[in-house]
């Protein structure tokens, strides 16, 4: 039966499929049907052409191939490459956003992948982040923040000890191989940068790097849904401390204390 079930779903996943519904069966596909087949890796196909189609399509993809290589030992040493290819600005703008940076906290949680590979992730977060919407900000910063924290080692990217020259970037922004990029001989200088931003709640998370690292990570799954509207919202609700407009306490239109105009002029 499970053969023969399996045969089906291959069958099924070859043929023309509406737009609809291709991009559910990629994200149901992973959890409720891939587990139950009877070869899981057979699907390995459908989930790299669905990666070659772009857009949300690649990102729930890479979930399949996730699956694939953590409980079925899928040997796609590619992955993470393809992943990096995915963090580009237009990320920030997407309808996906969301669900993109909720699998990509999923992809980097493991504390051994090598720390050459997450440094290149967290810098180029870093990068993205100067040209980022306030909103994505709210996110993205304690998600370096939390990748610096699965990776003690990579605390000199924020806290250099070495005499190294910090006017010159080592790392490269055009190399799409994260292995290649230098990012773990780089510094996270966009969020000293950051530190300086319009927003103070945005300036206050940038902060971060002046202090020791903590031990536990950063909750921010309640801002992946937010944008503007949010952040309007948020600050519509916050209390304010009122703010003298004068020095001294206003006692009329005229008579007051330092007060020039009252001084050339009366109402007598």
């Amino acid at each position: 039966e499970v053969k023969r079930l399996s045969t089906v779903w291959i069958t099924f996943l070859r043929q023309k499929l509406p737009v609809r519904l291709y991009r559910e069966l990629l994200i149901m596909l992973p959890e409720k049907v891939v587990p139950y087949l009877h070869n899981p890796l057979l699907v390995t196909d459908f989930f790299i052409e669905s990666y070659n189609r772009g857009g949300s399509h690649s990102l729930m993809a890479l979930n399949g191939l996730f699956v694939l290589i953590h409980r079925f030992h899928l040997d796609y040493p590619n992955f993470y490459e393809k992943l990096y290819a995915l963090l580009e600005p237009s990320v920030f703008y997407e309808k996906y956003r969301a669900r993109f940076f909720f699998l990509t906290d999923v992809f980097l949680s493991s504390t051994h992948l090598p720390a050459y590979l997450v440094a290149s992730f967290a810098k180029k977060l870093a990068r993205m982040a100067l040209s980022a919407p306030p909103y994505a900000l709210l996110y993205v910063i304690p998600f370096i923040g939390n990748l610096l924290i699965r990776h003690r080692s990579l605390i000199t990217m924020i806290n250099d000890p070495s005499d190294q020259d910090a006017s010159v970037d080592p790392f490269d922004a055009e190399q799409a191989n994260p292995s290649k990029s230098q990012a773990a001989d780089s510094s996270l200088w966009e969020l000293k940068t950051l530190q300086s931003h319009w927003h103070p709640t945005i300036a206050k998370k940038a902060k971060f790097i002046d202090d020791n690292l903590p031990r536990m990570e950063w909750d921010f799954s309640e801002r992946l849904e937010g944008g503007y509207a949010e952040m309007m919202k948020r600050a519509k609700a916050a209390k304010h401390k009122e703010a003298p407009t004068n020095f001294h306490k206003v006692e009329g239109l005229l008579n007051q204390k330092e007060e020039l105009l009252s001084e050339l002029w009366t109402l007598e």
